[in-house]
């Protein structure tokens, strides 16, 4: 292949070759050039490149195609959550990351790249599975190689293996946050009100427990998700074994079976009782 002197057309045309649809980013920036429509511009075709890249080092923007979901490792700077802590909680569970393509980006973080069972998809444009780790999909953008970042510090493949498929424990971590996601936002706004009074919690989480039990949830998607409700909305939250008790109880309904009595504790029902 002929190479060209102008810098990251080489790089834009390989990716595109490698089937990654690609766009231009300011120079030296994370952001879609000025005046372009950005991913929606991502393409494949050589001829674009060349007249994209025509003389101006433009960073490169990747929309990646819809059967890949890159893993986003993101590291502590600027007060942001250390991916590479949160990623050992899982490796130290479930077992290394199988070799991948992995990125280097110029913040200091990790871009790992990983295959889609054939047939799902995911619905959101980037998910965060814990601190400083996100999923990234065909609904969003990176930044590759050999971009360079606003600090400077150019963006580098450090590893080029051939992209594996997605681990399952990885898969599943990021369907089940998308899930408690939806549900959270299927609940009436609060605008960070405290809307569930003490005296309300069991009978409130026990009902809100049985609609996110009839979207799908089970299990322990349904005690992290009621968890999350708890801690937001109630005044004082409940303590965690009791949210958990809910959700377990809940959990063993049929879906859209008839509702389950509300899980009471001795201070609620003592609340409850009418002042002679």
């Amino acid at each position: 292949m002929v190479t060209s002197t102008v810098p990251m057309l080489d790089d834009a045309l390989s990716y595109a070759k490698m089937g990654f649809p690609v766009f231009r980013l300011g120079v030296k920036l994370k952001v879609p050039l000025a005046k372009t429509n950005g991913l929606l511009d991502a393409t494949l075709d050589e001829t674009k490149l060349k007249e994209w890249w025509a003389g101006i080092p433009y960073n490169i923007g990747c929309n990646p195609p819809v059967d890949i979901a890159i893993l986003d490792v993101d590291m502590n700077h600027e007060n942001q959550a250390n991916g590479i802590a949160s990623l050992k909680t899982f490796t130290d569970q479930f077992g290394d990351l199988p070799k991948t393509r992995t990125h280097r980006t110029g913040g200091g973080g990790l871009h790992l790249f990983f295959r889609l069972p054939k047939g799902i998809t995911l619905p959101k444009p980037d998910t965060e599975i814990a601190p400083g780790l996100e999923i990234i999909t065909n609904r969003h953008y990176v930044v590759l190689p050999p971009s360079i970042h606003p600090s400077s510090k150019p963006y580098e493949v450090i590893s080029d293996s051939p992209i594996v498929d997605i681990p399952t424990w990885l898969l599943l971590a990021t369907q089940t946050k998308i899930q408690q996601s939806q549900a959270v936002a299927r609940q009436p706004a609060t605008d960070g009100v405290k809307d569930i009074p003490h005296h309300q919690r069991d009978i409130r989480l026990t009902s809100i427990a049985g609609t996110l039990r009839n979207q799908g949830l089970d299990g322990e998607e349904l005690c992290m998700t009621l968890q999350a409700i708890n801690l937001k909305r109630c005044d004082p939250p409940c303590d965690e074994s009791q949210v958990r008790k809910i959700a377990n109880s809940i959990s063993r309904k049929p879906i859209n079976g008839p509702p389950v009595p509300p899980v009471l504790t001795y201070t609620h029902i003592y609340v409850q009782q009418p002042i002679p």
